[in-house]
């Protein structure tokens, strides 16, 4: 799995992750089909920042992770 989310992208998905999440737990929506949604949404996030993998990128073809250089010995 190469890696396609750079750091600004992990802290934004952790962050919104989290909120999805609070959102979920504190039952903000009258709707239950909402609040799981966000819950999934949350725990995705959560977990491809983690991982620093997005699948929804890798299927784009889209990277926010910055390109490595070459190392000169």
């Amino acid at each position: 799995m190469k890696k396609n989310v750079g750091n600004s992208d992990i802290l934004v998905r952790f962050i919104l992750g989290a909120v999805l999440m609070i959102l979920s737990f504190t039952d903000v929506s009258p709707d239950q089909l909402l609040d799981n949604i966000f819950l999934i949404a949350g725990i995705y996030l959560v977990i491809s920042g983690l991982l620093r993998f997005c699948v929804i990128y890798f299927f784009l073809g889209l990277s926010t992770a910055g390109k490595s250089k070459p190392k000169m010995y």
